[in-house]
């Protein structure tokens, strides 16, 4: 949760989390002050809440301390109630049905964004994978401990023993190369292919169109899980041939 404004949201949050057995809760930012009133929103989940990583900092520390926390994970997945921006293309969203299946397979972070401001474009950029419940086009934004509950719920739906962000070990895949990539691979893969575009094509296209061609290519990777082995298999080729037109010039 990023910078939740009452605790009693904090509270419905955790025990959403112990409904369907996800794993651990990190609270960024808290704007609340504690007091023994939060456990009653949390019920039998106060376990969850006890056991909470809280990250106490400033306002302009948030992207930081966010991006560091994420960088522990494999997978992150934002939640937003904005409908989708055709300049904001970080932004496209999935539903979770989509989202879900990946949430089990691998050590996955859930975002929930503030209750009156959500998510900065900054922190909607540090995720891979965008998530968007369906609802009243009247009054399309939900509760955040509402949407947490969808969200899981549809996790628990596809392996209902199985903790939500329990690690790459229980996805259900032969081999290590097809299982999803790391996100540490992901990362590289994208940071190289940006810098790839903008040199050689500085010439050929202005720097918003490349820069929504790179994030059109990142929102299709990410929404489709590349494998270990797919993605080594599009760097090796995007890298020799970058080659080949370096070696024709």
């Amino acid at each position: 949760m990023i910078s939740p404004k009452t605790f009693g949201n904090a509270g419905f949050v955790a025990r959403c989390m112990k409904n369907f057995g996800a794993g651990n809760l990190a609270i960024l930012a808290p704007r609340y002050e504690v007091n023994d009133d939060i456990h009653g929103f949390a019920m039998h989940g106060r376990d969850v809440l006890d056991e909470a990583t809280i990250i106490n900092c400033g306002e302009a520390e948030i992207t930081a301390q966010f991006a560091e926390l994420a960088r522990k994970y494999e997978l992150v997945v934002a939640t937003t109630a904005r409908p989708p921006n055709r300049g904001k293309l970080h932004r496209v969203p999935i539903p979770p049905r989509d989202a879900a299946p990946r949430l089990v397979s691998t050590k996955s972070l859930l975002v929930l964004g503030r209750e009156d401001t959500g998510m900065t474009d900054e922190e909607m950029k540090a995720c891979d994978v965008v998530i968007t419940i369906p609802g009243n086009p009247e009054y399309p934004t939900m509760n955040v401990s509402h949407a947490a509950a969808i969200v899981l719920y549809e996790c628990w739906l596809l392996h209902p023993s199985l903790p939500v962000g329990c690690g790459r070990h229980f996805a259900t895949v032969a081999t290590e190369e097809f299982l999803p990539a790391s996100r540490e691979a992901r990362v590289q893969f994208h940071e190289w292919f940006e810098n790839t575009v903008f040199k050689h094509l500085a010439r050929a296209s202005n720097e918003d169109r490349m820069e929504k061609f790179v994030a059109v290519v990142k929102n299709v990777l990410e929404r489709a899980g590349v494998t270990t082995r797919e993605l080594s298999i599009m760097s090796g080729f995007l890298r020799k041939l970058e080659s080949s037109q370096a070696n024709i010039k």
